[in-house]
């Protein structure tokens, strides 16, 4: 039991580290027009695509793993209809410290990113870097609100 609920913890965890690499490294593409030498940028572009792709999918991966212990945990502990009462994560807010964070996070990174679209802010990395915000945000709004979140957190208390 401890175990398991270890291991969903860690997934979980494991799944949050690649939103923030690939939110990082998708942020990082506004400031490669500072570097100077063209091929170390080409080669510095490709490095921060392949970091933003392979992190991505990873955490869309670990999210689904997340998923399948967790609803094998909660036949185990026939908990099946409490978990699926729960509503999914992008619909719900304001549900625990951290999803209020990423609340609050999504809401500043939307007003941040509509800023710079129409306020034409083009200072090169301030789009990018508003649009990496509202992806970081958005995702950690789903987690931090959603199923698997509140389910360790039952299991952990």
């Amino acid at each position: 039991m401890k175990q398991q609920v270890k291991q969903l913890q860690l997934l979980f965890r494991l799944t949050v580290i690649c939103i923030w690499l690939s939110a990082a490294a998708l942020c990082s593409v506004g400031f490669l027009p500072m570097i100077s030498d063209e091929v170390f940028r080409q080669m510095i572009t490709y490095t921060m695509a392949t970091i933003f792709w392979v992190t991505a999918i990873l955490a869309y991966l670990l999210f689904w793993m997340t998923n399948v212990v967790s609803v094998n945990q909660a036949k185990r502990l026939k908990k099946t209809k409490e978990r699926k009462k729960i509503p999914c994560g992008l619909f719900r807010f304001y549900t625990n410290a951290k999803g209020t964070a990423a609340d609050i996070g999504l809401i500043l990174s939307i007003i941040f990113f509509v800023l710079t679209l129409f306020r034409r802010i083009r200072t090169g990395w301030m789009p990018t870097a508003a649009l990496a915000a509202v992806y970081l945000t958005v995702h950690l709004h789903g987690l931090y609100n959603g199923r698997n979140y509140k389910f360790i957190k039952r299991l952990v208390n």
